[in-house]
């Protein structure tokens, strides 16, 4: 065994609480440990001090959570059975020859050897566990509630960019900036997040473009490009943002921002390889919502009108699978002309379910009393980290039962 010279720092009053011990997950480790390495190679003075990357991010009243530049992890305090001492090597000072309290109390007059001392620094009771969670981006539908961005938006921006010239105070906007400082998710989620709901960066502020405006500037866009014989991989990115910029007023900025959305956008190439399946799903889920959440469309009526949208060129795309997770299906029903059978779609998507598990799965059994895998699971993707932690739900939350027809799942509480 070795033995060490014990004293307690000079500043251990003041080092208390400075000090956290984390859990780390195995490709933290390997994160923490691969930017140590670089050290070696890299200048420190090309870095901002953070090699790993690594934020927490919260605010007053809400969990903290720790993010990376693309996963977010919670983070829960759990106490140790046995306290734990952070000792450190002695001070300079000590170093060179104060004196310092040995563990046993008694004070060593001579000159110390830095080798054999170590001083403590303080005392920790609990240690904070990581573990992977879903980044809490459906704090974005609240915060940006009525600031929805549309066609008779252009001349608000025209008024806000006067007003920020003037040094106006413009308190009822929510920034990029304010996102990423309050919101809790990885910048790389927070990013996919926004490119998810469709929020705009206009003036440096978020605005959600309306469903509406968003399904006409896409319809106007495919119209285009078949007028034009555009290649779809190879699409000229001026010559679309010019066009619709002088026949319909949109901004470049907005129409730059929605072909990102749906495709992959090279300025400097001028090009857009166009994502047309993407495009033909959201003009799809416009037509659904137009029938409002509660009300049915026929089925073989939705899809020729949909169909008919997106153009001859485009109708072979025209599944229902592009619409998993906003539509229910109903069973089959007589026809009122007959004995052919009819299925009617119904606006249902997952985005306006509530983010609480247990919530979620109550307005999903409220809905319907028993569910397939495959109609299930597309509403639970996004409260889930991934399939493991989606099945753990379903177990917690759901009962399976095999009959006849198959897997189905079942409330494990009784909902009225």
């Amino acid at each position: 065994m070795c033995d060490c010279n014990l004293s307690f720092s000079s500043t251990s009053s003041i080092d208390a609480g400075s000090y956290k011990f984390l859990e780390l997950p195995p490709e933290l480790a390997t994160l923490i440990e691969s930017s140590i390495n670089s050290l070696s190679t890299t200048s420190s003075s090309q870095h901002d001090g953070n090699y790993t990357g690594l934020k927490i991010k919260g605010v007053h009243g809400e969990d903290a959570v720790l993010c990376t530049t693309d996963k977010t992890y919670s983070m829960r305090s759990v106490v140790l059975s046995n306290s734990v001492l952070v000792v450190t090597q002695p001070p300079t000072s000590t170093c060179s020859g104060s004196p310092s309290a040995t563990a046993g109390g008694v004070r060593d007059e001579s000159t110390v050897d830095p080798s054999d001392t170590v001083v403590i620094r303080d005392t920790l009771n609990e240690i904070i566990e990581l573990a992977p969670t879903v980044p809490k981006l459906y704090k974005l539908n609240g915060l940006l509630r009525g600031r929805e961005y549309n066609d008779s938006s252009v001349d608000e921006d025209v008024v806000s960019t006067r007003e920020k010239v003037d040094g106006h105070c413009e308190k009822d906007r929510f920034s990029y900036q304010d996102a990423l400082s309050q919101i809790q998710a990885s910048d790389g989620e927070l990013e996919n997040g926004l490119k998810d709901r469709r929020i705009l960066i206009v003036n440096g502020y978020l605005r959600p473009i309306t469903p509406y405006f968003l399904t006409h500037i896409l319809e106007l866009t495919l119209n285009l490009m078949v007028s034009l014989s555009l290649t779809l991989s190879r699409a000229p990115v001026h010559e679309i943002a010019s066009t619709l910029a002088d026949e319909d007023e949109i901004p470049l900025s907005v129409t730059h921002q929605i072909m990102a959305w749906f495709g992959e956008v090279n300025l400097s190439e001028d090009r857009w390889a166009a994502d047309v399946k993407l495009i033909v799903r959201e003009i799809g889920l416009g037509l659904l919502r137009e029938h409002g959440l509660g009300s049915g469309i026929e089925k073989d009526a939705f899809l020729e009108k949909w169909k008919t949208v997106v153009s001859d060129k485009f109708e072979d795309l025209v599944e229902m699978e592009l619409l998993s997770g906003n539509v229910l299906l109903s069973a089959s029903t007589m026809s009122a002309y007959g004995d052919d059978a009819t299925t009617t779609l119904q606006y249902f998507p997952a985005s306006q379910l509530p983010t609480d598990p247990p919530a979620r799965f109550a307005e999903l059994f409220l809905t319907r009393t028993r569910w397939r895998t495959d109609d299930i699971t597309p509403f639970l993707s996004d409260i889930a980290v991934n399939t493991k932690d989606r099945d753990r739900l379903l177990l917690k939350y759901a009962r399976a039962v095999n009959d006849k027809d198959g897997i189905w799942y079942t409330a494990r509480a009784q909902y009225t």
